[in-house]
């Protein structure tokens, strides 16, 4: 007498295994692309040879980071918020957005 399989019950069809074998890859390729850019970018940043404009870039970058007064300027984001922003007042959001952007 030969036992029945039982294995071939429990087993999803093979277009249920195909669809979850992508999703499974989906969600693993925004993770694996930020990770491989950040490699990359860390790359040029410690070997300028590999991409000198690219590399340029990043150091103007980080230079106009690094001249930025944060703490004034989210001082100043606050004082918008609480009203004194824009001189109209009937802009809203958006023009206290693009206030804030171009101040």
């Amino acid at each position: 007498m030969s036992m029945p399989s039982h294995s071939s019950q429990a087993m999803p069809p093979p277009s249920e295994r195909c669809a979850a074998r992508a999703r499974r890859a989906r969600a693993w390729a925004w993770p694996v692309r930020l990770a491989l850019l950040a490699c990359l970018g860390l790359a040029i940043w410690q070997e300028p040879r590999l991409s000198p404009w690219l590399h340029e870039r990043m150091q103007q970058a980080a230079a106009h980071l690094s001249d930025l007064d944060t703490a004034d300027r989210l001082r100043g984001m606050i004082a918008r918020m609480k009203g004194g922003g824009s001189s109209s007042g009937s802009g809203g959001l958006s023009d206290w957005f693009i206030g804030v952007m171009l101040d």
